[in-house]
């Protein structure tokens, strides 16, 4: 989905510049983001979240790909309330997020002939 799990890739890449980097590791000390209604668009809840430009350049190309709407028009809890439910749940979209990675690594650990995803930088779970 474009939410950073490893440092290194996320760091080096030419998408984001460095300040967007330092916006979206602020995700790592923001409070959960406030829904009204109980819902929020996919693009409100990603921009508070990670910022607008990791929203602009990773995840809006991906989603507008997938849903073909405006992402600030999808609800999030529609389409994926596991990212809130990782928010909520480790406080950090980030920390959510690498977390997944990291049981998804040690289930493979115990299962090696199980079928590996490529999904080890960027989270789409």
């Amino acid at each position: 989905m474009g939410i950073p799990t490893d440092i290194k890739p996320f760091v080096t890449t030419k998408l984001i510049s460095p300040f967007g980097k330092l916006r979206a590791g602020f995700d790592l000390f923001k409070k959960p983001t406030q829904m009204q209604n109980g819902d929020i668009s996919v693009g409100a809840f990603f921009r508070a979240r990670l910022g607008n430009e990791v929203l602009e350049n990773l995840i809006e190309p991906l989603m507008g790909g997938i849903y073909g709407t405006d992402i600030d028009k999808l609800s999030l809890m529609s389409t994926f309330p596991n990212f809130k439910e990782k928010e909520e749940a480790f406080g950090s979209l980030i920390k959510g997020m690498k977390g997944e990675k990291n049981k998804r690594l040690k289930q493979r650990q115990l299962y090696p002939g199980a079928p590996k995803d490529n999904s080890n930088n960027l989270s789409m779970v």
